[in-house]
């Protein structure tokens, strides 16, 4: 009885843990710019990111 009673237990709390699908709410995110990392020169090449200024 102790048997079945613990395999119950794990059974509901291994499907109670799954992910659930859904199909209904599926969103189409667009593309975003990938940005370069300091690459944010102004017209004399200092890169006000790193602290630099002219």
């Amino acid at each position: 009885m102790k048997k079945m009673f613990l395999l119950t237990i794990i059974a509901i709390a291994g499907f109670s843990c799954a992910k659930k699908v859904s199909q209904e709410n599926t969103v189409v995110k667009e593309p975003q710019e990938k940005k370069l990392v300091g690459g944010d020169s102004d017209e004399h090449g200092c890169k006000g990111s790193a602290g630099y200024t002219w």
